[in-house]
């Protein structure tokens, strides 16, 4: 027996703990002892120093969907409109945080017939227009041209490019389709063209 163990362990020449595998935390607990919860996606925790709580060693990336759109959609309303970007993810746990990343080329045009500027906004949405866990929850700015300087005779026209990285925090698990939504300020003087984009999600395990 003396000679398997010491085969076996040949480093040990001091009680050590073994990693626990379960759904619930071993009893009873040391200081250090490792736990692999396989309760949700699987992490592995390590008893504090106090022997009072398990600490997660470190977050990780448990899933990744990305998705991908060329041609363009032209918005001419100052309302949320789909952009035609998009991308589906199935998130795994509940516990889970998702990283939504998006960037595509924004074109602005404008005739300034009855304004001096033109701005267009995005937001991420899921569920036709929810909002609900995404950080931030709101538009962001997309992109905007003034007329100061611009050649007013014929429609003006101008591109941009917005990346964004959305925290969705709080969401059950299941299926989504995430989008992004634009706008434009002055739909009767011109509009907003989104053109080519990608999405990407990450989901990261606590």
């Amino acid at each position: 027996i003396k000679s398997v163990l010491k085969n076996t362990l040949p480093n040990a020449d001091e009680a050590i703990n073994g990693v626990h595998t379960s759904t619930s935390s071993p009893t009873p607990n040391t200081s250090g002892q490792l736990w692999f919860d396989t309760s949700g996606s699987g992490e592995l925790k390590v008893r504090d120093k106090d022997n009072t709580g398990w600490d997660a060693l470190s977050g990780k990336i448990t899933s990744v969907s990305h998705g991908l759109r060329t041609g363009y959609t032209d918005i001419r309303d100052s309302a949320m409109t789909d952009t035609g970007l998009s991308v589906s993810h199935t998130k795994l746990t509940a516990t889970s945080t998702l990283y939504v990343f998006g960037s595509a080329e924004v074109k602005l045009w404008s005739s300034f017939s009855s304004v001096n500027s033109q701005n267009s906004s995005v937001q991420l949405v899921y569920a036709t227009s929810t909002t609900t866990g995404i950080t931030p929850s709101g538009s962001l700015d997309a992109g905007f041209m003034k007329e100061s300087g611009m050649e007013t005779s014929a429609t003006a026209q101008l591109g941009f490019r917005y990346t964004y990285i959305w925290k969705c925090s709080s969401l059950a698990a299941g299926s989504y389709t995430f989008k992004v939504q634009g706008n434009c300020s002055t739909p009767a003087d011109g509009g907003s063209e989104h053109g080519d984009g990608t999405m990407f999600v990450l989901e990261v395990e606590a």
